[in-house]
């Protein structure tokens, strides 16, 4: 395994720690957001679910939560990157490249770094709201505290023989922020707009679970799917039209996904796809609001909201046209 895809492939084991803390964080914040997006957090009142607590407790809990997920994401990252880690004097840096077909992960790797930063941004904005904070305070908290911890992981992988600072890296953890802070402070781009993370184990990843035991499904490439998906359901007129609105239901998206990059297959003669597409998704996070819930609110409400914001349930996106690259 070369330098770039080492350091790469264990800075993706990251996703998975940070996905599943964005996504958990919000439980408790949940009740002290509306129906209309997480970008529009109310104002520092008792919220409906929490039992009445005061709102220098849930700052305390909130603050907790934030610093607790970094701190725990810090020490992990250390262990399982560094620890055992031959270090260098000087501040190396590494040229990966972008979306190229001699890339060790055909830019996927990028599209993981902008969706974690995206979705630990969320997640500590949404927890900070629950705390007492207004949306774009706690968003650009929320945005440096995510970004300082990623260029920290860079700067510590510089001072590491068979790392390197990436620049890529770098860029792609700035437009992760971005887009965190412009759909927690917009509450009709959020509503328009979700970027998601869709997985489905792939045969190679399942093959090296048999032979290896490994249980770290975030360097499995050929099994992910990263999509930004266009609600109907924004379409004031569209949801109007008693005809019309049951394409609530439906969302436009546009994709993009890796084949064959990682894990490396067995047949020497396999070939490495790149594709971006187009084409149409179930929109899910529609379907649980209205069949589970009867309004917008509670802790149950919240975690479910923010979880089909964030992930795809597998199977409900159908690739309709797109571009295809394919390499041996």
């Amino acid at each position: 395994m070369g330098r770039g895809m080492r350091a790469g492939v264990w800075r993706a084991r990251l996703l998975r720690v940070l996905t599943l803390a964005a996504v958990l964080g919000p439980m408790g914040a949940a009740s002290a957001q509306d129906g209309e997006g997480s970008g529009e957090a109310p104002e520092a009142t008792e919220a409906e679910g929490d039992e009445g607590l005061d709102r220098q407790t849930r700052m305390i809990i909130a603050g907790t939560a934030v610093g607790g997920v970094y701190a725990a994401a810090g020490t992990w990252a250390y262990f399982a990157w560094y620890a055992n880690q031959k270090q260098s004097d000087e501040f190396l840096i590494r040229d990966e490249g972008w979306f190229g077909p001699n890339t060790y992960a055909g830019g996927a790797d990028k599209l993981g770094h902008m969706y974690s930063n995206y979705i630990a941004a969320r997640g500590a904005s949404q927890l900070l709201q629950y705390g007492g904070f207004k949306p774009l305070p706690a968003t650009l908290i929320a945005n440096g505290l995510t970004l300082a911890f990623f260029t920290g992981i860079e700067v510590k992988d510089a001072y590491h023989a068979g790392f390197g600072f990436s620049y890529g890296d770098m860029v792609a953890n700035g437009v992760g922020n971005g887009l965190a802070l412009a759909f927690e402070t917009v509450p009709t781009l959020d509503r328009m707009f979700s970027f998601r993370f869709e997985y489905t184990p792939s045969a190679e990843y399942i093959d090296l679970v048999r032979e290896t035991g490994t249980v770290d499904a975030a360097e499995d490439y050929s099994g992910q799917r990263f999509l930004l998906s266009y609600h109907l359901a924004s379409i004031d007129p569209l949801m109007a039209s008693r005809g019309w609105r049951w394409m609530r239901f439906v969302d436009v998206t546009a994709g993009y996904y890796t084949r064959g990059f990682l894990p490396e297959p067995k047949d020497e003669l396999a070939t490495k796809a790149r594709r971006l597409f187009m084409g149409i998704s179930l929109n899910v996070q529609q379907v649980v609001d209205e069949v589970f819930f009867d309004s917008p609110h509670g802790p149950a409400y919240g975690a479910s909201h923010f979880a089909t914001e964030v992930l795809a349930v597998p199977l409900t996106t159908i690739d309709l046209v797109g571009v295809e690259s394919v390499t041996e």
